[in-house]
């Protein structure tokens, strides 16, 4: 069942039962790789904020991921090949987050402004969509995938 709240223990309990088995159909090595991903990132929210064991979605900004993916390769030696399936992982989830967010309040969330901002600040380009390729080429929106596939 597609999540009513925004807890995160309750979009990753649909992420785990519902979106990765069955609308990705993914193999039980990712399953378990995504897992675990999420074990982590769960204990070092639990370091980190020991006082608040069921974060809101709201709680995960930026600087904190930028902090897990740190806390990966600098405390627990991880590779940066490592770092970056556990960051795959997290892009995932919150692509399915934004789609929900969006299939249940029908309009992108309010935070692009902020992530356009983010993008200039480390000399990213702006995401598909946000400015046509150099080409003319236009790409759609993945949520406007997400209705057209379970709308």
């Amino acid at each position: 069942m597609i999540p009513s709240s925004d807890k995160l223990s309750d979009y990753l309990h649909y992420f785990f039962t519902c979106y990765l088995p069955k609308h990705r159909n993914v193999s039980h090595h990712t399953l378990a790789g995504y897992k675990q991903t999420f074990i982590q990132l769960l204990r070092y929210w639990n370091l980190r904020s020991p006082d608040q064991p069921n974060p809101g979605l709201d709680q995960f900004q930026v600087a904190f991921l930028l902090e897990f993916l740190s806390h990966l390769e600098k405390e627990l030696k991880n590779t940066a090949s490592t770092r970056n399936t556990r960051l795959a992982a997290v892009k995932s989830f919150l692509a399915l987050q934004q789609n929900l967010w969006v299939k249940r309040h029908g309009k992108r969330p309010d935070g692009n402004a902020a992530s356009m901002e983010i993008r200039k600040e480390h000399g990213f380009p702006p995401p598909l969509g946000k400015a046509a390729p150099a080409s003319g080429a236009t790409f759609p929106h993945f949520h406007r995938l997400y209705e057209d596939l379970y709308g």
